[in-house]
């Protein structure tokens, strides 16, 4: 796929990872702090820091990524300024970015829908619990937000390598290994030092 039949693709792609965003942020209202149960919040305070981390630092590299579609869209001679890596221009190469992309966003809305059916039934179940299980139904919740962010956020990750991969530039470069560094300490590597 060259250049040409990227930009009629690449913007299709940003609405709709656009989209996506936009629901999933509308769907993310639940936090610990919505429950007044002190010691369920105090678990797992820790991990939903460091989901908060992880979601503002891509929402900045989601950003910054954005642009430099839209300079590649718009103003192919400004592109340069985001240092391309015309080694890696080739057709093959290209396409492989745009298909990680379109991968990317299935996986996005997949675990979107899955992540809102399934805690608005382990809401209602902890709604309508006594209070000695609600504790309980409180922290299985909370762990299943949790996972369902992780693997959002793993698909928007994903995402901002295809972007490297469709349109090489340094900086998409280094929008792809920040998001990698951000999400493998914060979700990978952090949350297993904290249990120790």
């Amino acid at each position: 796929m060259d250049s040409e039949i990227l930009r009629y693709y690449l913007p299709l792609l940003l609405i709709l990872y656009s989209g996506a965003i936009f629901v999933w942020h509308l769907l993310r209202q639940t936090k610990p702090h919505s429950f007044k149960e002190e010691e369920i919040r105090l678990t797992l305070v820790k991990k939903w820091n460091n989901l908060e981390i992880v979601n503002n630092f891509f929402q900045l590299l989601l950003f910054v990524a954005t642009i430099i579609v839209l300079v590649f869209i718009f103003s192919p001679e400004l592109y340069s300024i985001f240092l391309p890596i015309y080694s890696l221009e080739i057709p093959v190469v290209n396409t492989l970015g745009v298909l990680i992309l379109i991968l990317c966003f299935v996986w996005v809305v997949f675990w979107q829908f899955k992540w809102n059916r399934e805690t608005k039934n382990q809401k209602m179940k902890v709604d309508t619990k006594r209070v000695s299980l609600k504790n309980v139904y409180i922290r299985i919740y909370l762990k299943k937000v949790y996972s369902f962010e992780r693997k959002i956020h793993f698909g928007i990750l994903c995402m901002l390598c295809g972007i490297f991969i469709s349109i090489s530039s340094i900086y998409s470069l280094f929008v792809c290994l920040s998001a990698i560094l951000v999400y493998s300490y914060f979700l990978l590597v952090k949350p297993r030092i904290q249990k120790l």
